[in-house]
């Protein structure tokens, strides 16, 4: 199933995705594992919901020589189009692109940030794939992809605040 927008499959398949929280978070599944998308902080997941966040950010850029030159991030666009689909048996995929441009040497250089999350029936990991396709005149520079984890979300109670718990271990964040 296919919709300009996000849609909701309801949760009766082995794979599929829905909305929670008002439609605030998306939550797609497969027969592995669960993931979840705050779509009203940005780009963020975390396959366990109720427990923390981490926030994803996604770059695309080049380098002049050894300097990183950021084109732009994720977090710092608005109104990205978007479009989540599956066959409610084998897949469901979500994709959210927006046009952008940037200038080097005063040329304007035009092109689309796309980034897909991909979930198969039996996988064991969501795929993520970022790209970036240019759409006017030809880009004089190798273009990179960044990503950096950020902004964690992990609730206080029983922990002392300083570490994470993920299948049954707790990991500390200061070491």
């Amino acid at each position: 199933m296919v919709g300009a927008g996000w849609s909701s499959l309801g949760s009766n398949f082995s794979i599929g995705y829905e909305f929670l929280d008002e439609e605030k978070v998306v939550h797609i599944w497969n027969t592995q594992d669960d993931y979840f998308f705050n779509k009203s902080s940005g780009i963020q997941f975390t396959n366990y919901f109720q427990e923390y966040w981490t926030r994803n950010i996604f770059c695309i850029g080049y380098y002049n020589g050894d300097e990183w030159v950021k084109i732009k991030c994720a977090d710092e666009l608005t109104n990205f189009e978007k479009t989540i689909e599956s066959d409610d048996e084998t897949y469901v995929s979500a994709t959210l692109w927006k046009d952008i441009s940037f200038i080097k040497n005063q040329i304007e250089y035009n092109m689309e940030l796309k980034i897909n999350y991909y979930l198969g029936l039996n996988d064991k990991n969501l795929s993520i794939t970022i790209s970036g396709k240019n759409t006017g005149i030809d880009i004089p520079v190798d273009l990179g992809f960044a990503w950096k984890i950020t902004d964690w979300e992990i609730p206080h109670e029983g922990t002392g605040g300083d570490s994470i718990f993920i299948n049954q271990t707790n990991y500390f964040q200061n070491h």
